[in-house]
């Protein structure tokens, strides 16, 4: 099956276009394109029009072609949630998720699309019970989707909540070590999304509300340039010199972001082992944007004691085989730049 998978942010839209067989996923093509300033904001998508024929004239300038599209969401109205409830029938497994739910969200559960799945089986108290983690995506932001995939003239097939299916990607390290307990960071433009699996199951996500831009933002005011020319100079000249410490340089406004960065993963981190007693991180693995700071991986694994490296050594591994040639990009960034499109080829949650 030739299937479209969209990872839309607030700075870029990662398009991938590939075919499955079996439990392997061929990538054939993939791009990279701008998000226009009006579509998107949070995971919800408007001025679907503008976005359908953006993304049209993109998929044809790069011969993209599919009879199905998949996404990969994530917002802050989007919530997760894990529950215990009693080992039941399948059929009646929804009705009694929804009755759990009632009294776990923060609007009724009719506002809500449900995506569950069972993370494990365990007795409790004598009978037999599952722990479910369960997604709760508005429904506006779902009929965006849909919305979308229409305009395209594309079969909407899966919809999947990033952290429910970046996991996918850590197969191997999974089976390596079982009780693994590690943090992802998604670095991105506007936002930092940390996520921490335990056992290889989703346990705890939280949103910083920093990102790229912010350096990009000091640049432009630094030196006076217009942000196009400030996002240039970023790519070209941020880093992280783990000796250097000179001021009024782009290194010391990249360092003052990367240090506010830090210090709230290092809160999380802290939140985390509090609330799970004689629990610890044992990996951080960055990924996104920002991810491609020069020395970032070393800086943070400094700042926090953990040992933290770029998901390209994870990616690179699982599942997927890369069936393009792409000159004009390194393959270790683009896998660091693709990663949740990547995520959603290897994921079957179908649409609702």
């Amino acid at each position: 099956m030739k299937n479209i998978t969209l990872d839309i942010g607030s700075q870029n839209i990662r398009i991938v276009e590939g075919r499955g067989f079996g439990k392997v996923f061929t990538i054939n093509n993939l791009c990279s394109i701008q998000t226009p300033l009006t579509v998107y904001e949070d995971g919800m998508l408007y001025d679907i029009n503008t976005l359908a024929n953006h993304l049209k004239d993109a998929m044809k300038q790069h011969n993209i072609k599919g009879s199905y599209i998949s996404y990969i969401i994530e917002g802050s109205s989007i919530l997760s949630r894990e529950i215990e409830v009693p080992s039941i029938k399948k059929n009646e497994l929804s009705s009694m998720i929804r009755y759990e739910m009632e009294n776990n969200l923060p609007n009724p559960v009719d506002y809500y699309i449900l995506q569950f799945k069972v993370t494990d089986k365990f007795i409790g108290e004598g009978i037999n019970r599952l722990k479910i983690l369960v997604s709760a995506v508005p429904k506006h932001i779902v009929e965006s989707y849909i919305e979308l995939s229409k305009r395209l003239d594309l079969e909407p097939y899966i919809l999947n909540v990033k952290h429910d299916s970046v996991i996918n990607l850590f197969k191997k390290q999974c089976e390596e070590n079982k009780e693994i307990i590690f943090l992802l960071l998604d670095m991105g433009h506007s936002s930092i999304d940390a996520m921490i699996f335990e056992k290889c199951r989703y346990r705890y996500k939280r949103r910083i509300d920093f990102g790229g831009k912010n350096i990009s933002e000091d640049i432009a005011a630094f030196y006076h340039l217009p942000m196009a020319e400030a996002e240039k100079r970023k790519k070209e000249s941020a880093q992280i010199n783990l000796e250097n410490t000179d001021e009024n340089t782009i290194e010391s406004i990249t360092r003052k972001h990367v240090d506010e960065w830090i210090e709230e993963i290092n809160k999380i981190i802290l939140y985390f082992t509090r609330t799970n007693e004689g629990h610890s991180i044992h990996k951080i693995w960055l990924y996104g944007g920002s991810s491609k700071i020069p020395n970032i991986s070393e800086y943070i694994s400094v700042k926090t004691g953990i040992p933290t490296s770029l998901v390209y050594d994870i990616v690179s591994t699982n599942l997927i085989k890369m069936n393009i040639r792409k000159t004009e990009i390194e393959f270790k960034d683009l896998y660091t730049d693709y990663t949740n499109a990547l995520s959603g080829c290897i994921r079957n949650r179908v649409m609702p």
